[in-house]
């Protein structure tokens, strides 16, 4: 995990990503190539960062989004269960 006070709250995420020495470290190959992590249309895409095609309504771009977003919901439904079950602070 990767915490920084860098940037208040009134930035916006994918500024203070950006900023951020993770966000270096993966520019500098820390991520196997192959792999990627999943972020939200706040950031943008990079070879290490998967984000939404913006304005997708259909094809396989909008297709590329249904399965981006369910890969988010079942992230967001795991770590909630681990919270529920305090394995998580």
């Amino acid at each position: 995990m990767d915490i920084s006070i860098t940037h208040g709250g009134a930035s916006s995420d994918c500024i203070a990503f950006e900023a951020s020495d993770l966000n270096s470290c993966l520019q500098g190959g820390l991520m196997k190539e192959g792999l990627v992590l999943f972020g939200d249309n706040a950031y943008h895409n990079s070879s290490f960062l998967a984000t939404p095609y913006p304005n997708a309504k259909s094809g396989s771009c909008d297709d590329y989004n249904y399965y981006h977003l369910q890969v988010n919901d079942v992230l967001i439904c795991f770590l909630l269960q681990l919270y529920i079950c305090k394995l998580i602070q």
